[in-house]
């Protein structure tokens, strides 16, 4: 199936839809996009980002890729990864908090069970 690659897309609901209005792509681009928002320790420790890019980010073939999750700081600074659709990026962004944590020095995984075992707990039971 071929997507195009050169369409703007806006979320309607938790869906993604093409527009090829520009300028209503630009208005919704400030809407909130965030499909999550994760910081461990506040501004010291990792942060997780997962949004709506807007634009499709697949370089090859397969569906577009409208979703990303990044990884800043860390020892997984800059890991990065991208999802077609809502409930992708959900779950990527699950993983990616996950790694952060099982990636966290050794000092501070008794602090991390401590501040994130309500937050574990919270996140996966979806």
């Amino acid at each position: 199936m071929n997507f195009p690659k050169d369409k703007y897309y806006i979320l309607d609901g938790k869906k993604p839809v093409v527009t090829d209005d520009v300028i209503e792509w630009a208005k919704r681009f400030n809407e909130p996009r965030h499909v999550g928002n994760t910081f461990l320790f506040g501004k010291w420790g990792p942060h997780i980002s997962t949004v709506f890019l807007g634009t499709n980010h697949q370089w090859r073939e397969g569906p577009p890729l409208l979703f990303e999750t990044m990884i800043f700081g860390g020892y997984h600074d800059e890991w990065m990864d991208r999802y077609a659709t809502w409930e992708e990026a959900e779950k990527g962004h699950r993983r990616a908090v996950w790694l952060a944590i099982r990636t966290l020095p050794i000092h501070l995984l008794t602090k991390a069970y401590i501040y994130t075992r309500k937050f574990l707990v919270e996140l996966f039971k979806t």
